[in-house]
């Protein structure tokens, strides 16, 4: 589209480029407007209370006019706690507003089908059953047990989202989410 666009990763590079070469593509916004908001959630049995914002990666128009918000991440990314939140502030917003909603990770499974990807049930037990009775698991720990288990790093995104886990400062644990509510959400063109 005969302009310059910065990227905060490769991952969003390779996605500038094929909406470059999309033909259904008529224009897209990266970083479109922020999303400011207050969010209170609980975190190894304190209380936070935050104010965040949040920049959706892309807004793409398409020939016929429909717009998509997509949010850009690799699989780590969507464990953590912000990216939890920002993919339910994504889907919120785009439903006010009417925009359809894109999630993208590595261009190989979409994120509901990385979600459902079969995960050896001894290790998730295994898993489980160590941050049930620590409260947490330092990512250095769950990498051990998953090395012994011979499997890839894109099992944390399954075991993540099926047992509402997430990593935040290098440790796994469990994800209250009854606990989270957003207020303010605010967005500033």
């Amino acid at each position: 589209m005969d302009r310059e666009i910065n990227y905060d990763s490769n991952l969003e590079r390779k996605f500038f480029l094929m909406l470059e070469s999309n033909s259904q593509v008529k224009y897209y916004f990266p970083q479109p407007f922020q999303i400011d908001y207050d969010v209170k959630f609980n975190y190894n049995g304190l209380s936070h209370n935050n104010r965040w914002n949040y920049y959706p990666d892309i807004l793409v128009v398409l020939q016929d006019n429909s717009q998509i918000l997509i949010e850009i991440k690799n699989y780590f990314d969507l464990t953590s706690l912000r990216s939890r939140i920002k993919l339910e502030l994504l889907k919120t917003i785009s439903k006010n507003n009417g925009y359809g909603y894109l999630i993208s990770t590595n261009g190989k499974y979409s994120l509901d089908e990385a979600i459902s990807y079969p995960i050896d049930q001894h290790f998730e037990k295994e898993i489980i059953k160590i941050i049930t009775k620590r409260g947490n698991l330092p990512y250095e720990d769950y990498l051990k047990i998953k090395n012994r288990y011979i499997l890839e790093n894109y099992w944390i995104l399954p075991l993540a989202y099926r047992n509402n886990i997430y990593m935040e400062d290098k440790e796994l644990a469990i994800l209250d989410t009854d606990s989270i509510k957003i207020n303010k959400l605010k967005l500033q063109y």
